[in-house]
């Protein structure tokens, strides 16, 4: 059994942090019954590993994320249909919604993401719960957490200000792809795609692109996202081009086209170019 003071399922090895260095407490873990009546209601696989992560641990309080839970009965469900089955983990008082993936027939949920409102961005944070709480703990530890919230907001920010050139670039990089070509072809005409595969890419993508109507997409599981639905041209734009075509007079300047040549990020990696997960 965990102290109150220490973080549970550490991967690493060595002497235990000093009690007065970490205020977050684990909840007691699950009894056997309790698991096996959580497996129906749970969203998602249940598996070995974290039944037995279960039967150490539930929750923990304390944390700069508030509450979390790992029962997945706290929560309502993620409304982004793309991260489906999840466990939302917490849900933070800045309105992050905290989530780990739950498909995965072994080991423990993963990957872990956060789900930004405010812009309507979402980061990868780590690959599953373990590793996510290693981060958890390290920075406590360091004193650090503030300012690793603060990373993963700024995060969020760049991916929103540079969500023009990420798409693009990344709907270039994956044409050249075999494994992703077929995919690339079934989506929507309008569809903007955000690859996480590589770090010159990023590590997060603006789900809110498109506004309320978005749709969402994803390759398989993999961490390759696309976002179509965009509004269409105004009305008024629409009236006067037909109005124009049946009239036969040349087009006004108001609904004349010219594509716009998106520039180059600087550094084509708008995030870094190292595959840093978020653990600075």
């Amino acid at each position: 059994m965990f102290t109150d003071t220490m973080l549970p399922v550490s991967g690493s090895a060595g002497p235990t942090p000093k009690a007065k260095l970490l205020p977050i407490r684990s909840i007691p873990g699950l009894k056997p019954a309790a698991i096996e009546g959580l497996r129906s209601s749970f969203p998602g696989i249940l598996t070995r590993e974290f039944e037995s992560f279960l039967s150490t641990t539930c929750g923990l309080e304390g944390t700069a994320l508030q509450y979390i839970d790992f029962t997945g009965r706290w929560h309502d469900e993620e409304p982004l249909a793309v991260f489906r089955p999840c466990l939302t983990l917490a849900v933070d008082d800045r309105g992050r919604r905290w989530i780990a993936e739950t498909h995965k027939s072994a080991g423990l949920p993963g990957p872990v993401w956060c789900v930004h409102q405010t812009p309507q961005v979402v980061v990868y944070v780590a690959q599953d719960i373990r590793a996510f709480l290693d981060l958890l703990q390290a920075h406590s530890i360091a004193g650090t957490t503030t300012r690793w919230l603060k990373s993963v907001d700024e995060a969020a920010d760049s991916a929103w200000q540079h969500r023009g050139a990420l798409a693009f670039h990344a709907r270039q990089d994956c044409a050249q792809d075999k494994q992703v070509r077929q995919w690339l072809v079934q989506l929507p005409r309008d569809a903007r795609v955000f690859d996480l595969r590589s770090p010159r890419f990023g590590i997060a993508w603006p789900y809110g692109v498109a506004g309320a109507a978005g749709h969402f997409h994803r390759c398989g599981r993999e961490l390759l996202f696309a976002v179509s639905g965009f509004p269409a041209p105004s009305r008024w734009a629409d009236y006067i081009g037909d109005l124009a075509r049946r009239q036969d007079i040349p087009v006004p300047a108001i609904v004349a086209y010219q594509p716009v040549r998106i520039r180059q990020a600087a550094s084509s990696a708008p995030f870094g170019s190292n595959n840093q997960r978020l653990c600075a």
